[in-house]
């Protein structure tokens, strides 16, 4: 028997077993059935004469940072203090639930005497997934007062539904399975991160992991399933603080460079002039 003849017949054997040195790249893009939320950007609110604006980042764990103020006016002095966010969001049974504490301190003068400031500020609130509104309580000690409040605000972005596309790259070598996973949210933030897996009874399982080095990313924990036509059959994790687990069966989102074409329009005979398009 030829030895290269043979050679390539025991390729052929492995690569039908899914054991090929190696396959070109897989590409698979799903819509996460899971909601993932991001309450990155600018808030302000006005409570008894306080005027309370804070602009945060929420990073790849959930965790919710950003720098803010609070003004008022005291016997015609306007009195500013600065301070830090510190908060987090969290997620169970898909209920999204965010808490966030301030601490702000300012020394002025009113009517010549130096006076000291300070105001601690909680926020415990939910997202109503459907209307992408939140709603909590606040709660304000400033000034000698203590004010709480219950409230209903939108999202700092717009765009921000908790939708979110996942476009996982894959190469098959030796029966195993690696590539990237890219997570954009509705309002553009992209998580990125590295895959690893191998094929299995209920179809191509893989892990991806939120890439390290990336502090928006790096919280990433999924655990997939894809079928045989690149269909999510599971989803089980963690993204940016919140619990993902979901099953069933979603199919890949159709390639946006194609679109439905309808009957195409007969050709002119040669030499003959083609009609005009119609008028409306």
């Amino acid at each position: 028997m030829n030895k290269k003849i043979g050679l390539m017949a025991l390729l052929g054997m492995l690569g039908a077993f899914g054991f090929s040195e190696s396959a070109g790249a897989e590409s698979y893009t799903n819509t996460l059935p899971v909601g993932i939320w991001d309450l990155s950007g600018t808030y302000s609110q006005k409570l008894n004469g306080l005027d309370v604006g804070y602009t945060v980042e929420q990073d790849g764990k959930g965790k919710i940072t950003g720098t803010g103020y609070a003004e008022a006016d005291i016997d015609g002095v306007s009195i500013v203090l600065n301070f830090a966010v510190k908060g987090k969001i969290k997620s169970k049974n898909g209920v999204y639930a965010i808490a966030q504490k301030i601490s702000a301190k300012a020394t002025a003068e009113v009517n010549g005497k130096k006076t000291k400031f300070k105001a601690t500020y909680q926020i415990k609130a939910e997202i109503n997934t459907g209307t992408g509104m939140l709603s909590g309580t606040m709660k304000v000690s400033a000034l000698g007062e203590k004010i709480s409040v219950s409230f209903l605000e939108p999202l700092a972005d717009e765009n921000m539904d908790g939708t979110s596309v996942l476009i996982t790259t894959l190469s098959r070598t030796t029966g195993k399975v690696v590539g990237d996973a890219l997570l954009t949210l509705s309002n553009g933030r992209i998580i990125y991160g590295d895959v690893k897996g191998k094929d299995g009874k209920n179809g191509l399982k893989v892990k991806a992991k939120g890439e390290k080095t990336n502090v928006g990313s790096k919280g990433m924990a999924l655990q997939l399933i894809f079928g045989d036509s690149g269909e999510l059959k599971s989803v089980k994790g963690k993204v940016s603080g919140q619990k993902a687990a979901w099953s069933g069966s979603v199919s890949q989102n159709p390639d946006p460079g194609t679109t439905p074409s309808g009957p195409e329009e007969p050709e002119s005979p040669p030499g003959e002039i083609p009609p005009p398009p119609p008028t409306f």
